[in-house]
Order: C-alpha cells, then sequence, then structure tokens
C-alpha cells in the first residue's frame, strides 16, 4: 500500500460521506430507520462505554453528534468532537456546542495530532470501517499516546457485512473481520525507539517481538524511562440491538486500556488464522445439544419467550444456537477466549441473513413489555429493561466477568444464567458470583456445574442464593467450556433478594 493509496482512500471515503450527509439520523445510519435504531442503539453503547463523569473524551466520526451530548450529560470534563464533513459539524455544533466543555472540529483523523496523554477516553462509532488497514494501526499507534495511563480507547464497527438498507452508488466501506482489528490494536507499541514498525500493509505480515508479540513503534513518548505501552482488552462484545432488529451480530464494541507493556505478555490470537467449525461438525462431534435437550435446560431454568440468559465460559457457545430456537430467549456468551468467541460470532454471523423486525407496540403508546411508548418507541429502550424488541438473537462476549463493572448491564437483565464454575479455581467463585448477581432478576435462576469433588454451598449462600443438586439436564448442555461427561454436576441457585 503506497502513500497514494491513502490519498485515494481519503478522496473517496470524502466523496462518499457528503454524499450521504443531510443532518438526519437516516444518513448517520445509512438506513431508512435510523430514529428507532437509534433509540436501541444508542443507550446500549452508551452503557458500554462506561462511565465519563470528570473525564477527557475525544469523540472521532463524531457526525452531527449523535453521542456528543449523552457524553456531556453524563459528566464528561471536556469533549472534542471530530469530523471530517463540514456539515456534520455545523450540525452537532448547532445541537451540542452550547453545552459545557463540548468543542466541535473539523478535521480528518488521519492527520489529527494532540499532546501526548491529554485524553482520558478517546470514542469512536463506525470510524475505524472508513480508513484503510495502513491509517487504522496508524490510528492507533496514536490513540496510544494520546490517551494518559490508564486511559482507554472505546470503538464499534460494522464486522462482516453490511446493516444499513440504504441505497449507495458505491460503498468503500472495510467490513473487516473482527480478529483484524485485534491483530491491529495488539500491534500498536509506544515506548523506546528501538522498536521497529510493522509492516501493516498485509495482515499476515508481522514483525514479531520476543514474546510472540506483534510490535509496533508509536511515538517516542513513554509513561516511564525505558518502559513501553500497549493496549489491553477490558472487554469485546456484539451489541445487542442490531442482532434483535436487524438480525446482525456483526455490530462489535471493543474497550481497550492503556496499559505498560511487559516482556512475557501474549497474543490473544493463537497465529492469524484458524478454522471455525460449522455448526453441523459441531453437531457431528456431540457438541451441540438438540432442540429438546436444550427445552428441559429451558424448563429447569423456567425460561419464557423473550427472557434473556447469560451463559458464563460458553466457548464456542455450542447451547447458544438450539436454547435461542427453542425457547425463543435471548442469548448472550461470555468467554475470556477471544479464540473460542470469534469463532462462536463468525459461526452465528455465517447464518441466513433475517430480515429486520421494528419495534411496534402492540397497542398505541403501550409496549408488550407492559412499559410505555414515546413515537412508537418503549421508554424501557433507555436503560435496556425493554425485552419484547425485535427478535430474541445471540450475542457475544470476550471478558473476565469478574473485572466488570456493575453498570455493564442493567440490574435484573437477565432471567437466567448458567456459570461453568468447573473451569474456573474454587478461590474465585465468590467473586463470580458476585459479579452475576445484581444482572440476574430477583427469583432468577443460575445453574452451574462444578467439579465433582468441589464445596459450593458455602459460597453461594455468602453470594445471596439458595441451591441445591438437580439431575436431568442434558450433559451436551454443560460442556460448552470443556470438561468429560461425569466430571461435573450441576447445582440450581436461585438469586435471593
Amino acid at each position: 500500500m503506497t502513500i497514494q493509496d491513502d490519498v485515494n482512500e481519503r478522496a473517496v471515503q470524502k466523496e462518499f460521506w457528503e454524499e450521504h450527509t443531510d443532518g438526519k439520523l437516516q444518513s448517520m445510519f445509512l438506513d431508512s430507520q435510523g430514529p428507532v435504531l437509534d433509540a436501541y442503539d444508542r443507550p446500549e453503547v452508551i452503557r458500554l462505554l462506561g462511565d465519563v463523569k470528570g473525564k477527557r473524551v475525544v469523540e472521532l466520526g463524531a457526525g452531527i453528534g449523535r453521542f456528543t451530548g449523552d457524553l456531556a450529560a453524563a459528566g464528561a470534563a471536556s469533549i472534542l468532537a471530530v469530523d471530517f464533513i463540514e456539515g456534520n459539524t455545523q450540525e452537532n455544533h448547532k445541537a451540542n456546542g452550547h453545552l459545557p466543555g463540548v468543542k466541535c472540529l473539523t478535521a480528518d483523523v488521519t492527520e489529527l495530532q494532540l499532546p501526548p496523554g491529554s485524553v482520558d477516553i478517546v470514542f469512536s462509532n463506525w470510524l475505524l470501517m472508513y480508513l484503510n488497514d495502513r491509517e487504522v494501526q496508524d490510528l492507533a499507534n496514536r490513540m496510544l499516546s494520546w490517551v494518559g495511563e490508564d486511559g482507554c480507547v472505546f470503538l464499534r464497527e460494522s464486522c462482516f457485512r453490511q446493516s444499513g438498507d440504504r441505497q449507495r452508488n458505491f460503498n468503500p466501506s472495510h467490513y473487516r473481520h473482527p480478529r483484524e482489528y485485534f491483530r491491529i490494536f495488539e500491534a500498536a507499541r509506544l515506548g523506546p525507539a528501538k522498536n521497529v514498525p510493522a509492516d501493516v500493509s498485509s495482515p499476515d505480515k508481522e514483525n514479531v517481538g520476543p514474546a510472540g508479540n506483534a510490535q509496533q513503534s508509536g511515538s517516542s513518548d513513554s509513561t516511564a524511562a525505558g518502559a513501553e505501552s500497549r493496549f489491553e482488552l477490558e472487554f469485546c462484545r456484539s451489541l445487542e440491538a442490531y442482532a434483535r432488529i436487524k438480525g446482525n451480530p456483526g455490530q462489535v464494541c471493543w474497550r481497550w486500556k492503556r496499559v505498560c507493556a511487559t516482556p512475557n505478555h501474549a497474543c490473544m490470537l493463537n497465529g492469524t488464522s484458524y478454522t471455525v467449525p460449522r455448526e453441523e461438525e459441531l453437531q457431528a462431534a456431540g457438541r451441540v445439544c438438540s432442540r429438546e435437550e436444550a427445552q428441559v435446560l429451558g424448563e429447569c431454568l423456567a425460561l419464557q419467550p423473550g427472557d434473556r440468559v447469560l451463559e458464563v465460559g460458553c466457548g464456542v457457545a455450542p447451547l447458544s444456537g438450539p436454547l435461542n430456537a427453542s425457547c425463543q430467549v435471548h442469548y448472550h456468551g461470555m468467554d475470556s477466549s477471544v479464540t473460542d468467541i470469534l469463532t462462536a460470532l463468525e459461526i452465528v454471523a455465517a447464518r441466513p441473513k433475517l430480515a429486520a423486525t421494528l419495534p411496534t407496540p402492540d397497542v398505541p403508546d403501550s409496549c408488550a413489555c407492559g412499559m410505555v411508548t414515546k413515537s412508537g418507541i418503549c421508554t424501557g429502550a433507555a436503560d435496556g429493561t425493554c425485552k419484547t424488541f425485535g427478535r430474541p438473537a445471540c450475542t457475544f462476549e470476550v471478558a473476565d466477568v469478574t473485572s466488570l463493572p456493575e453498570q455493564h448491564h442493567p440490574h435484573n437483565y437477565f432471567k437466567a444464567a448458567v456459570l461453568h464454575a468447573a473451569s474456573q479455581p474454587v478461590s474465585t467463585w465468590a467473586k463470580t458470583l458476585s459479579s452475576i448477581k445484581p444482572w440476574l432478576h430477583p427469583g432468577g435462576r443460575l445453574l452451574l456445574t462444578v467439579g465433582s469433588e468441589d464445596p459450593y454451598l458455602h459460597e453461594l449462600q455468602e453470594a445471596g442464593y439458595t441451591a441445591q443438586p438437580v439431575d436431568g439436564i442434558p450433559a451436551k448442555a454443560l460442556l460448552s467450556a470443556g470438561g468429560e461427561q461425569g466430571s461435573v454436576r450441576t447445582i440450581l441457585a436461585i438469586r435471593q433478594d
């Protein structure tokens, strides 16, 4: 890739967005149902971004300010909202420029320079898909320089395929596999000049460091003398709003934290490619339970259509499809393995695309979930409590459940949960159970798999659950995270108020 390629890329992207800029949400979403999507999507993204109170925020690709007002309302100390289309910046300034700390700037992010350590949070929504690989890698390095120690970068991108229904004369978007964003952000480095920049013109070319890490030089600034900084993943997940409304599991967000690099840091992905098993291969290997077996599990968890269920330690999530289909519930799988979650996500993304299912009230001014509506949109959209919009779907997340903030999911969000405790040290159970509890509905059921000799009663009681052993759960439904049949037993716990 040459400098001329970069110049051509910017010209094409600017032409595309000048054609689709008119100050309307439909244009920002490139979708005729922009206002409805915004009502469910924006609160979810803001919640996942986390606490911004008192923080210095740079919003890249701000558009007409869809998020700028929310960031200001959440207490950000300052917000620099950047977009490369002057018309968008003018609309944002008109809507939000009067808010304390908000500054709107027309600039191309590929040329944006900010002082090192001058930012606490870099926030971008649908930006990197309009940059080529070289531009994304360069921006990742500059982001690493901009944020101070423990600062973070939050990004959300469209992966795999197009989602919006707007007609386009041409589409210059880069619908990358999420794996590529992992590769690029893991390659970002800030520190000693001895590091040689990686060649990112091809996904298969990396300069490998002492611990097998792709090394990339950024600014000569460093957090300490001789120290090197990198990004560490806090979480990566697919977004529920698009999965339910558009049948698109490929809307993915990441939150990366700046940390000091360590010599023994290992890459999160084992290599740049791997073979994703097809669903029929998982079935042939006995790793997917049938719909009938999933129904038995659904009855044990007292699931009703529309409920949300969480599985912690889901592996490649072989339970997701059968449980979603047989019980008509929304499934969210969580695991600390990047490779497993990307496998699960790719399997779901390969399924036939479903038609959009827009939220519609059963009767005027009333949503099927029982809450009131305003302009056809449930008031529960803002806090995630509406569970009847769209269709139940499957979403996935790379995260350590014990490291997530309590507000990562709304309280009482899940009707039931499955926890593969047999794959975790008993010493971590108390923290894991406490982390899950606020998200679980009072009286909600938690099904645990524990080792045949593991204690469990004390930890559950201390965390506020009652528990009893349970038989009759299909073995295949409980081996998502590995393990041998017969080496685990199942415990049914009930969350107490």
